[in-house]
């Protein structure tokens, strides 16, 4: 069994032996993807841009980290965690409490790294807190998560 697959930019045939599970096209990023026997999933084309080698902007807005004791309960955020790729460019790390930008920092990882940052010494006190990345450049950024270190406290 074998998988032939049609480059338009090459103009030709790649034909490799049937080893997916599954084949999927995001409609979010136009990728084709398959998920391999060996279970990870793979991009099938090479993305390319009309950028003209102009920069690329990205600006990314968590929603709100409320904990569990909703907007009404106070927290004191400690730390923000990113996994993140930015091919050794720098990006902006903005952390927003109570929706007014708190605190930036400045990211870079030339492969997938997990990118630990406290925030203002002892943390900080607040009912919400909100992450936003930004960045300008000719890098394949890509975030595979954001996590916020906070200790709700008692009322």
């Amino acid at each position: 069994d074998y998988l032939a697959t049609y480059d338009i930019e090459t103009k030709g045939w790649k034909i490799e032996p049937l080893t997916i599970s599954a084949l999927n096209f995001e409609l979010d990023t136009d990728f084709l993807t398959r998920g391999g026997a060996d279970g990870f999933v793979y991009q099938m084309e090479q993305e390319s841009t009309d950028d003209a080698g102009s920069n690329i902007s990205i600006d990314v807005l968590t929603g709100d980290v409320v904990g569990e004791g909703g907007v009404g309960t106070w927290k004191r955020f400690a730390q923000v965690n990113c996994d993140l790729n930015s091919g050794g460019e720098t990006v902006t790390l903005s952390f927003l409490l109570d929706g007014t930008s708190a605190e930036s920092k400045s990211l870079s990882a030339s492969s997938r790294s997990l990118l630990r940052k406290k925030l203002a010494a002892g943390g900080m006190l607040g009912q919400r807190g909100t992450v936003n990345l930004t960045y300008a450049g000719q890098q394949d950024v890509r975030v595979s998560g954001i996590a916020v270190l906070y200790d709700q406290l008692a009322a």
